[in-house]
């Protein structure tokens, strides 16, 4: 991101210090508009797309700019997790052992899934939305294990490992093993016996 929170504050409070008022208010509330509208605009230069964000007006989240109280505050969460995702997801696909192409491969297997329903891509995926990733091969626990010479460290434990020394401001970065039905989270008793539960990443927003 080409500016961070404080500076893009910083920068509203110049701009509004000599106005009082009602017109004070006002004017923090277009300000802050502009302001969003460039750090956008730099992110997608950057990147291809803006990053997503939650705004916060006086506290509460997803109200408008215009609602802001006379010197109050207005703030932008902006979301990486979409990006550490697709940083992640690359390493999977490099550290999947490659058997024979009878019954298919598991690195061609692993889930994208965006608050627990299966999502065909990254590009949907919100600010503070809960991302996970999982591969449903019936030896994925086996393969964390160490079973394949491939991939004697295993594959997401470690992946989850390296996300979170390389990310290590970003998002929570969590490895775990979890109970699914087919590509949805089951969180039923049966659903939650490690005999079914397999090796999940998940990334969620810092809060």
């Amino acid at each position: 991101m080409a500016r961070n929170l404080a500076e893009l504050q910083r920068r509203i409070d110049l701009r509004v210090k000599n106005v009082t008022g009602e017109a004070f208010r006002k004017l923090h509330a277009r300000v802050a508009r502009r302001e969003l509208a460039e750090v956008q605009r730099a992110q997608a230069a950057a990147n291809g797309l803006p990053a997503p964000f939650e705004r916060f007006v006086d506290g509460v989240k997803g109200r408008s700019e215009d609602e802001v109280k006379l010197y109050g505050v207005i703030s932008y969460l902006f979301s990486h997790a979409a990006d550490v995702a697709a940083w992640i997801y690359e390493q999977l696909l490099r550290r999947s052992p490659v058997g024979p192409a009878e019954g298919g491969h598991y690195r061609d297997d692993h889930r994208i899934l965006v608050n627990g329903a299966e999502v065909a891509d990254l590009r949907g995926v919100k600010a503070g939305d809960e991302i996970a990733f999982v591969n449903l091969r019936p030896y994925a626990r086996k393969l964390e294990l160490g079973s394949s010479m491939q991939a004697p460290n295993g594959i997401y434990q470690v992946t989850a490992k390296d996300a979170r020394t390389r990310f290590r401001n970003g998002p929570v970065i969590e490895f775990t093993y979890r109970g699914f039905s087919g590509v949805a989270v089951d969180r039923s008793k049966a659903g939650n016996k490690a005999a079914v539960r397999y090796p999940t990443i998940i990334i969620r927003d810092r809060r």
